[in-house]
């Protein structure tokens, strides 16, 4: 993508339990919408997109949409209104599957509500690293086979998946399902879904206060020594070393 002119509008965090919508609208601005909980419904131009945790929507500028969340499962999301040209090329939607931008987002929410303490200029760099991350996972698409069970696996971190429920999401056999998965993705399915649990864990450990024992559960770890052992063996470090 490389280096381009980008003026930040503003960011926000919208947090919803229940009924939350926004009626059509349009801007002269873009508009990155990261989810970190729950799902929303989007209308783009008379085309509805929904998204769920680790996905993330843009609304380039000039577009009408609309915009409610999930009533049952709720909402939590940041927004990132800015200028910038050539973003015609990039996705509407994708999965951030390596947790690089919800944690980018994070960083421009916080440096926006004390922008009085940041430089314009380090905002304006973490949202190029932003888009190239964005543009990096456009450019290298996951078969849709591995898109669709990554989304599933989001959706579903608290539960207790196993090979058979994704192969039975899948509509495959599990055998037949392992095979496609890791020719398509480089991995098993249950390595990925390993790797997404201690992502998604790595970022409310970063962006929340919750207790330990609360995001072991909530990213289907059941219990913090299941939380601890997969931090040590993908990031060399228990989890309590992020909050030191």
């Amino acid at each position: 993508m490389g280096s381009r002119q980008i003026q930040i509008q503003s960011t926000g965090r919208i947090r919803s339990t229940g009924e939350w919508r926004l009626d059509v609208q349009r801007h002269d601005f873009h508009e990155i919408i990261v989810i970190f909980d729950g799902a929303i419904n989007a209308e783009l131009d008379e085309r509805w997109e929904r998204a769920g945790l680790g996905e993330v929507l843009l609304y380039r500028a000039g577009v009408w949409h609309r915009e409610h969340a999930d009533p049952e499962k709720g909402l939590d999301m940041v927004f990132l209104s800015f200028r910038a040209s050539g973003l015609e090329d990039l996705p509407s939607k994708v999965i951030d599957a390596r947790a690089r931008i919800r944690q980018i987002a994070l960083w421009l929410h916080e440096d926006w509500i004390h922008r009085e303490r940041t430089s314009s200029v380090v905002q304006e760099t973490l949202l190029q690293a932003l888009l190239v991350e964005w543009e990096d996972l456009g450019r290298n698409r996951q078969h849709p086979l591995v898109e669709e069970a990554r989304r599933y696996m989001l959706q579903h971190l608290d539960r207790g998946l196993c090979l058979d429920d994704l192969a039975r999401e899948a509509a495959l056999s599990k055998y037949h399902f392992l095979r496609e998965y890791r020719k398509h993705a480089g991995v098993t399915p249950m390595e990925d879904l390993r790797r997404l649990r201690t992502a998604q864990a790595e970022n409310l450990i970063l962006s929340t206060r919750l207790p330990m024992k609360a995001i072991a559960a909530q990213c289907g770890f059941g219990d913090t020594s299941r939380l601890s052992r997969a931090f040590r063996n993908r990031k060399g470090f228990p989890p309590g070393h992020l909050r030191k």
